[in-house]
């Protein structure tokens, strides 16, 4: 990619075409591209207000604005990101968010069983009373 031209050696650019000096000429003079100039054009008549469109200024912002958003987009998924706490399973999934489950006695490998009876199974009925 050429390197970018200085804004003073455009807008002398821009002047000559508004002068009625062919496009053409014009860049094949200035050692630019046909396609480099009408696209300083453009630029120009959006930037001037003759035509409708984003101007320079605007798009530089929305370039800045985009970039933060992708920065903040980052350090909020990794923020919010789940914790690992053990091989396999998230922070999330060691816990019960609901609390203990109702009408089921505890885990005798989970959780204090202090004042808890130990289940009988009745084998004649085939379930625990």
């Amino acid at each position: 990619m050429p390197a970018a031209k200085p804004p003073e050696f455009r807008r002398r650019a821009l002047d000559l075409v508004a002068q009625g000096e062919p496009v053409v000429r014009v860049a094949k003079d200035l050692g630019i591209s046909e396609s480099c100039l009408c696209r300083w054009i453009e630029v120009d008549a959006v930037d001037t207000g003759r035509k409708v469109g984003l101007t320079s200024d605007e798009k530089k912002e929305l370039v800045e604005l985009r970039r933060r958003n992708r920065s903040w987009k980052r350090s909020w998924r990794s923020s919010n990101a789940p914790r690992r706490t053990s091989p396999g399973r998230t922070s999330s999934q060691n816990s019960d968010p609901a609390g203990p489950r109702v009408g089921r006695r505890p885990h005798p490998c989970r959780g204090d069983l202090s004042g808890a009876e130990p289940a009988t199974f009745d084998v004649l009925r085939g379930h625990r009373s």
